[in-house]
């Protein structure tokens, strides 16, 4: 499946310091008409942990995203539009456009980078000494961006792969900030910049035998690459194409109770923030359903029940479930729903009626 039309042609447009305005002037016309918005970054690796006591193992990949998010430049991102119908917009010419932004500010000669992430990008075709040169200044982008309608706009959907470190690159640029010390004030700029957000990581979990990266999805759902990997146009273009085949074929063509939930870390689902989950769904439904992801992960039950009560400002909240600390046969959610069911109910009504933002 190729999100190309046959016959039809794609053009990745390079956008320098020299078309940064003209192109975010034809962004600004088009976003209305297509408003699915499918992203991908390049940045220079993770290159440093941090160490000492963390909350909890969410804690502990937040601040690993924040200490290399404040540390590397951003080194190119990939814009993909598309309408309810996936068609790409074609900006006044006979082919479809996708966008690729090249930055300026990293420099390989001064600056900390994972080795084997820059050869990757330099394996794929990235010209660093061009972008050095050419590329664009990232304060400007920010600015641009800002007044361009793809952000602060809930009628843009964000479409991504495990797209924490994308979003985080993507709040320093327009905060002109390191990222905030907390997780819930992090995800707080997220849904305040981005109010819809996709992450297909995330909606993998809820379809049958799909498993790994974008790549691989991608060729277990005969999904065509444009492009060369590893390049954030070409990415992008895969990630919003994924997406549509994703949609049609495993999710009924809905997706919209699905939004909000980013996946953070390298090595488990991490809901980004109770009450967006709790504000897109029912909230028993809701919270059953990231136990659900909990488990599939690990096991971590007890551990999201206790997050779940530190959040919502309880005294650790109730009595945990006694089947929370087990492990579960294949009946498990079940047996999940149940327990939670006696342990939630009681003290749904005082729960429920908090303000939202005091659950973050």
């Amino acid at each position: 499946m190729s999100i190309i039309p046959k016959g039809g042609t794609l053009h990745i447009r390079e956008v320098w310091a020299d078309n940064l305005e003209h192109e975010f002037e034809l962004i600004r016309e088009i976003v209305d008409d297509y408003p699915y918005l499918a992203m991908d970054t390049e940045f220079p690796g993770v290159v440093v942990r941090p160490v000492g006591t963390f909350k909890s193992s969410a804690d502990y990949h937040y601040q690993t995203l924040r200490a290399n998010v404040d540390m590397l430049k951003l080194i190119q991102l990939g814009l993909t539009f598309s309408d309810e119908e996936g068609n790409l917009p074609r900006c006044g010419t006979r082919d479809y456009c996708v966008w690729q932004f090249n930055f300026r500010e990293f420099n390989l000669k001064e600056d900390v980078y994972a080795q084997d992430s820059i050869e990757l990008l330099r394996d794929s075709g990235i010209d660093f000494q061009a972008n050095e040169e050419r590329g664009i200044d990232s304060q400007r982008f920010g600015e641009l961006l800002m007044s361009s309608g793809i952000v602060l706009n809930e009628s843009v959907h964000w479409v991504t792969f495990h797209s924490g470190y994308d979003f985080g690159y993507l709040l320093k640029l327009l905060t002109c900030q390191n990222l905030p010390a907390r997780e819930a004030e992090f995800f707080n700029l997220l849904r305040t910049y981005f109010p819809t957000v996709y992450d297909i990581k995330y909606l993998m979990k809820f379809c049958d035998n799909l498993h790994g990266g974008l790549n691989r999805l991608a060729e277990m759902l005969e999904v065509e690459r444009i492009g060369p990997c590893h390049q954030a146009g070409s990415d992008s273009l895969l990630t919003s194409c994924t997406f549509r085949k994703l949609k049609a074929g495993f999710l009924n063509g809905s997706t919209e109770k699905y939004a909000g939930v980013l996946v953070v870390s390298w090595h488990a689902p991490i809901p980004p923030e109770w009450c967006v989950v709790l504000c897109r769904m029912d909230f028993v439904c809701g919270l059953c359903v990231v136990i659900r992801m909990g488990t599939s992960a690990g096991g971590q039950v007890r551990q999201w029940l206790e997050r779940l009560a530190d959040l919502s400002g309880g005294p650790r909240g109730l009595p945990l479930p006694p089947l929370a600390g087990r492990k579960r046969p294949r009946d498990s959610c079940h047996q999940i729903d149940l327990a939670l069911e006696d342990w939630l109910l009681p003290g749904l009504e005082e729960l429920v009626c908090q303000d939202v933002d005091e659950l973050a």
